[in-house]
């Protein structure tokens, strides 16, 4: 009796020890595959790391450069893809930005492209990125004319916003809470002043108001004495400037305070509450009761309204430079969010596809060519005019998605500054109705 019992005691243990013998290398064998079978996506980025806009280059760099350390050290996509990140600098030109895309394009590994900041950079690599099959994720926050084009550049989507979600927060804000409504416009003479100012002008009139004078200035003006001196006889009860680079917007500030013009009167986009700006002007008080659009909130800044809590990416954004640098991004926190969502927006897109068609699936696309169009394809899913595909937590709110149109719905609200710190007066959404389609 006492044999058989070791017989099966011993016949047992046999067996245990081969289960567990076959769990292990079975694991082994995963681990070997899975290490084996990883990927590497190549996700470029052209910013303007020199020149005049080199300042916003470097900030929507170190975001971009954060997000991607951010999804390695978790394992990075799915356990199955890292990121590497490929940066080239447009240096503040047209004709660099073009030569920066030809130069990823001609490398041939390039699975996602970002950026650049300004419009009429994106403008023409626009084409360029399409006619390669590359995705192009755009951030520019300017022309129209960049979502127009997605029927003939499908793969091009905009994480940016329009004019419109800039301007027209701010023409509410004017007309119906400070009753001003006939604006004195300086309008930066390219592609990124003009459209500004053309969304202004639409906003204002739906509201009433009019520009009563406009005026243009060549690319980087730098003397602004006598274009701002014309607000003073041109009947105008406010002031606005279109422009995207910080430097004239700057000096047409400094000189608007020269010649003793109200602060409560001058109105401007998103570029008033960047750090540039912020450092230079707002920060020592000179710029307190000013008017400017915002997107990007972490929940450092105070706020007078109860609505949207700050977003979960922007968050964890705020915390990873926090890490990184000893404090939270600030005002620079916008731009840098256009390049960490614009990362964030890939990783989700490609998680999202793997759950709805299985790892091994997508594993078996191709990482440069069929990967990311499909990734594309899954942004896209269920969109149209009015209605927007799969919803994903960014740095502009925790249900963003994109409409058919490749246009995201990234919605703005007004801000100030008070006692050097910006201040948020209104929440986002507070414009829609005025707003209306993002697709045409």
């Amino acid at each position: 009796m006492n044999t058989k019992l070791s017989i099966r005691s011993l016949f047992l243990r046999s067996v245990s020890v081969s289960v567990a013998l076959a769990l292990l290398l079975t694991g082994i064998g995963s681990f070997i595959f899975s290490q084996t079978n990883s990927a590497t996506l190549k996700i470029a980025l052209i910013a303007d790391l020199t020149g005049t806009n080199a300042k916003g280059g470097n900030f929507i760099r170190e975001g971009t450069e954060l997000a991607v350390d951010a999804v390695n050290k978790a394992g990075g996509i799915a356990g199955r893809y890292n990121l590497e990140l490929i940066v080239e600098d447009s240096k503040t030109s047209p004709t660099e930005a073009v030569n920066a895309a030809n130069r990823l394009i001609n490398r041939g590994d390039i699975s996602f492209v970002i950026g650049p900041l300004l419009s009429n950079e994106t403008l023409p690599i626009q084409p360029m990125l399409a006619a390669a099959n590359i995705p192009h994720i755009m951030v520019a926050t300017s022309d129209r004319l960049l979502t127009d084009r997605h029927k003939e550049a499908p793969l091009s989507l905009r994480y940016g916003a329009q004019d419109i979600h800039n301007f027209t927060p701010v023409a509410k804000y004017a007309v119906t809470v400070r009753k001003h409504k006939k604006f004195f416009a300086l309008v930066s003479d390219t592609g990124d002043g003009r459209a500004g100012i053309a969304a202004f002008k639409e906003a204002l009139e739906k509201l009433g108001g009019s520009l009563v004078q406009t005026e243009l200035y060549p690319f980087l003006t730098q003397d602004f004495s006598t274009l701002v001196a014309k607000f003073k006889t041109s009947g105008a009860d406010a002031f606005i400037v279109s422009d995207v680079v910080p430097t004239p917007v700057i000096a047409i500030f400094d000189e608007y305070v020269r010649q003793g013009f109200s602060l409560e009167k001058f109105y401007g986009r998103e570029v008033l509450g960047n750090q540039t700006f912020f450092e230079l002007v707002a920060s020592k008080g000179r710029a307190d009761g000013i008017i400017f659009s915002w997107f990007y909130d972490d929940g450092t800044s105070s706020r007078e309204f109860n609505g949207e809590i700050p977003a979960i990416e922007a968050m964890a954004m705020s915390d990873a430079f926090r890490s990184k640098l000893g404090q939270p991004p600030g005002p620079a926190g916008l731009i840098r969010a256009w390049g960490w969502g614009a990362v964030k927006l890939t990783q989700q897109a490609i998680e999202g596809l793997i759950a709805e068609k299985g790892l091994n699936f997508v594993s078996s696309l191709d990482p440069v060519k069929q990967l990311p169009q499909a990734t594309i394809e899954y942004i896209l899913k269920g969109a149209t005019n009015t209605e927007t595909g799969p919803k994903f937590k960014l740095t502009f709110g925790d249900k963003l998605g994109v409409y058919a149109c490749g246009q995201s719905d990234v919605p703005g609200g007004v801000a100030t500054y008070r006692k050097g710190a910006p201040v948020l007066l209104q929440d986002r959404h507070w414009a829609d109705e005025l707003i209306g389609g993002l697709c045409r």
